[in-house]
């Protein structure tokens, strides 16, 4: 097999974790802020590496900002932004203690909203602290999320992947 290209398995793989990360969002969208999202990169960066985590990142901020209509630079970038960057902390924290990798899911949830507020503020002069101040709950809620899906979720996800990588696509010749 060529370097760069994808196992039918491991393609498999990706595009189910794609899907999974998609639908739970869709599915919580009515409740803001409620997700399994930060938990689902942080899992797939510390199991898959970087770059097939971007992939799967990528591949769901364009089915995200296309399904609801906001294939807009100023939704699509700062959402690639902040996850993006959870995923370099989802992978930087891989191998370090639950405790850490949670105060991690609540740094990185906040870096995720405050993405969305740079953009404002950078794009469309909105006052950040009125910006700020109004998405405090969000953030709050955000947090909470993470933390309490991260706390409980993450060892269980991160085994689960594992052992279907292992199982089937290192074994795929």
């Amino acid at each position: 097999m060529r370097k760069g290209r994808f196992k039918t398995s491991e393609l498999t793989l990706l595009a189910m974790l794609t899907a999974i990360l998609f639908v739970q969002e869709t599915l919580l969208s009515s409740i803001p802020n409620i997700q399994f999202s930060v938990l689902l990169i942080m899992v797939y960066a510390a199991t898959l590496g970087i770059p097939k985590a971007m992939l799967v990142m990528t591949v769901h901020v364009l089915l995200d900002n296309i399904i609801w209509g906001s294939l807009n630079p100023l939704t699509a970038c700062p959402m690639w932004l902040g996850w993006f960057i959870l995923i370099l902390i989802g992978f930087a924290l891989r191998k370090t203690p639950l405790p850490a990798i949670v105060a991690g899911s609540v740094l990185g949830s906040i870096i995720y909203c405050l993405c969305f507020a740079l953009f404002n503020y950078l794009f469309m002069d909105i006052n950040i602290i009125a910006y700020l101040t109004a998405d405090i709950i969000f953030e709050i809620l955000m947090c909470c999320s993470s933390v309490v899906t991260v706390m409980f979720l993450y060892r269980p996800a991160e085994k689960l992947i594992n052992m279907y990588y292992s199982k089937y696509v290192n074994k795929e010749e």
